[in-house]
């Protein structure tokens, strides 16, 4: 172990290594930690205390890591997803700091004397100046802009020593099982490039703060999660068995990397490991929301198509021409803005008649959200005030009677007014929610064929046990944390938290008071027993 990095005096609080496996799922790690597989993270597990995390991914999917990074719930962030509706332009746009500022905790430690090394952290804008390095989009897989770092040169001596892009761009189609696996393949070669660098600086550099998001573990566990991510129905067996190990595999690989690091890490060094959210089977029906919510909008009746006898439209037979990955190579070198419009070009979306157009839904990310054309707040809006929540109700009611009809399940559970979310927040401050989010019912997307109301008609999907995107995991809204410090005692329970609690708890650990800010609370059983160990 090396001892010997400059840091701040220890009576302040211990250095602290933080370790984010991606949205990766507690309960598979329990069970390949029982079989074996992941040595490192069981080392850790038992040196250390162990709580679940709540997460904003229940109603907010994209906003875990903006929420954790800032201790601030998304309403106070305004961060809803990567595109955002955008009231005063009538259009959906990406995020930038230009009007929607998020500066992550760790970036604002410099001025209280610690230096920071952060490797891609997802969702995080281009690095400002600060007191240490960083990375983002090079090896995450969340990322609001274009590959980044500070120093600039820190890029591109990660590049030339390691590796170009540890995790390409998703590719977002249903391929065949054979391309699958070159997927798994390239994230645990992404995955030991991103320990590599991580394990040298380590070692290398000074700092008080260490940490690393790794990515590979949230794209597998959409491409892997089952059998509905790859086209074949009756792939060869040898074929199917290494699909059904790629998840598996990609987690060993990167419980490696986490071993790597844990080597060289300084032996007074505190350590965070964990995951802002989790995985399970997909359950949302986002590709066919606008014909769920349309006929309840506009008054008609969605009439059942039958997909085999459909001719594909001109845009779907031009997309199908260009090998996705053409269009994807061609696509990530175009500027952001045209990456945007060229995205929304193959969806297939059309430009609006705001005149005509009382509510609609934006992009999302796997979830459903609808706003209202709303006078006074959308420029071009149309609905009046007084009209607002009975619109919304009847949209509401309309959503919820949608059902799987091989099962007579509700395929959404709840729909939730995002004005109502974090009712401890100011009320202006929740402009930028939805008027309406979806929370899908649990039941998987796989299997379901047709989707029926009684009162809206009949939506079919096009392949009933295949998710036509590739990607057969979704998030949970439940993530954990191994916390390995002075004073917590090994194998003991921490108390079950919300991922606001983890950036005021890594401050603590580093001898810090929490920003004024912050939403969250020190992880009440770190707090008590690292207070009791610096009183003994």
């Amino acid at each position: 172990m090396n001892s010997n990095h400059s840091h701040s005096d220890q009576s302040e609080g211990q250095r602290l290594l933080w370790i984010a496996l991606d949205c990766s799922e507690w309960s598979l790690i329990e069970k390949w930690m029982d079989e074996g597989h992941l040595p490192h993270i069981q080392s850790l597990y038992e040196r250390g205390g162990f709580c679940r995390l709540q997460s904003t991914s229940d109603v907010l999917v994209a906003s875990p890591s903006a929420t954790t990074m800032t201790s601030q719930y998304p309403v106070e962030t305004g961060f809803v997803c990567w595109m955002q509706w955008r009231a005063d332009l009538m259009a959906e746009q990406r995020c930038e700091e230009t009007w929607l500022p998020i500066t992550p905790f760790y970036r604002r430690l410099g001025p209280l004397g610690k230096r920071v090394i952060a490797m891609d952290i997802p969702m995080a804008y281009t690095p400002e100046p600060f007191n240490g390095m960083e990375v983002v989009s090079w090896g995450s897989y969340d990322k609001l802009g274009d590959i980044a770092s500070y120093p600039a040169d820190f890029l591109p001596r990660l590049q030339r020593k390691y590796h170009k892009l540890p995790i390409g761009p998703e590719l977002g189609e249903l391929r065949d099982i054979r391309t699958q696996l070159k997927l798994r393949d390239s994230l645990i070669q992404g995955t030991e490039a991103v320990g590599d660098a991580c394990r040298d600086l380590i070692r290398d550099e000074a700092w008080d703060l260490f940490l690393v998001g790794f990515g590979a573990t949230h794209r597998a566990g959409h491409n892997f999660w089952d059998r509905s991510s790859f086209k074949e129905t009756d792939p060869p067996a040898d074929l199917l068995a290494a699909y059904d190990n790629a998840l598996r595999d990609v987690y060993i690989a990167t419980d490696k990397q986490v071993g790597k690091m844990l080597e060289f890490k300084p032996d007074d060094a505190a350590v965070m490991c964990l995951a802002t959210h989790g995985f399970g089977p997909t359950n949302s029906r986002f590709d066919y929301f606008d014909q769920l919510v349309n006929p309840i909008i506009y008054g008609y009746k969605a009439e059942p198509v039958d997909h085999s006898k459909k001719k594909a439209g001109l845009v779907k037979r031009l997309r199908q021409a260009v090998p996705v990955e053409w269009r994807s190579g061609v696509k990530r070198r175009l500027p952001k803005n045209l990456q945007d419009a060229l995205t929304k070009f193959w969806a297939g979306k059309k430009k609006k008649d705001w005149s005509n157009i009382r509510a609609f839904t934006t992009a999302g990310d796997l979830e459903g959200y609808v706003y209202v054309n709303l006078k006074g707040r959308e420029a071009k809006g149309i609905v009046e005030p007084a009209d607002y929540e009975p619109l919304l109700r009847e949209i509401t009611e309309g959503l919820l009677t949608w059902k799987d009809e091989d099962t007579g399940k509700r395929i959404i559970e709840k729909v939730v007014r995002g004005n109502e979310l974090w009712p401890e927040v100011p009320a202006e401050r929740r402009k930028q929610m939805p008027d309406l989010i979806i929370q899908w019912s649990d039941l998987p997307l796989a299997g379901t064929q047709r989707m029926v109301s009684e009162k809206f008609g009949v939506v079919v999907r096009e392949a009933k046990d295949k998710v036509s995107d590739g990607r057969s995991g979704h998030h949970l809204p439940v993530g954990w944390l191994v916390c390995v410090a002075e004073g917590i005692e090994p194998g003991s329970k921490l108390k079950h938290s919300h991922i606001v609690d983890l950036a005021p708890t890594a401050m603590h650990l580093m001898g810090l008071e929490p920003f004024e800010d912050f939403r969250g609370n020190m992880i009440e059983h770190v707090a008590r027993r690292v207070h009791a160990s610096a009183v003994a």
